[in-house]
């Protein structure tokens, strides 16, 4: 969405500096679970168990609630920080999965659709992926994740850009494939579509 003001520098530079400043993976005192919380998710694909990344998210309301009301919508439920990390190796998994690049497909627990504002990323060809399970419509319930995913069909791909809103409707699967370090992004989250761009048709997937 092209049309959307960029984020000001003092805002990026808040929302790097929160994310960069916390502890990954995080420890019980840091104040993340309220978006998105660390999960350890095991799924199988090609045969093989691999454990999916884990993408924690960071209340940003305070410091970017006016400005977001003011240059994109009022109708906003949360705004966050993000960061896909790996969980190999850390305290919170000690199984013996191999690390994938890629999250678990999945539907979102909290929010209908999402605003992204990708800030940093560790490879250029990260990609999201959005799917459809046979036998199911497109638009799924909230919390909804394939554990064993090679039967999906695949719907659409994107690279997002670095600095560029994407608007998508996170109640269709989706993840984040090919992720390697890091892939930093701020989100808006609304409940409505404050833009109208759903009402045309289904597979308008991402703007």
């Amino acid at each position: 969405m092209e049309d959307l003001p960029k984020l000001p520098p003092d805002l990026e530079k808040i929302a790097l500096d929160l994310i960069l400043g916390q502890e990954m993976p995080l420890n019980a005192n840091q104040h993340a679970v309220d978006q998105n919380p660390i999960y350890e998710r095991v799924f199988t694909r090609n045969g093989q168990k691999v454990l999916s990344r884990s993408n924690p998210r960071f209340s940003l309301e305070d410091q970017f609630g006016d400005w977001v009301s003011k240059n994109i919508s009022t109708e906003w439920k949360q705004i966050g920080v993000s960061n896909s990390i790996a969980l190999k190796g850390s305290k919170h998994y000690t199984g013996d999965a191999k690390q994938s690049a890629d999250q678990v497909p999945h539907t979102d627990l909290t929010r209908h659709y999402t605003l992204m504002y990708l800030l940093e990323k560790g490879n250029e060809d990260q990609r999201t992926v959005w799917w459809q399970e046979p036998g199911y419509g497109l638009q799924r319930k909230r919390d909804v994740i394939v554990w064993e995913p090679d039967h999906l069909e695949k719907v659409a791909e994107v690279i997002f850009p670095i600095g560029t809103w994407a608007f998508f409707n996170t109640n269709i699967l989706h993840n984040a494939e090919n992720v390697q370090e890091y892939r930093i992004a701020v989100h808006v989250g609304f409940e409505v579509d404050p833009f109208g761009v759903f009402m045309r048709t289904e597979n308008d997937l991402v703007l």
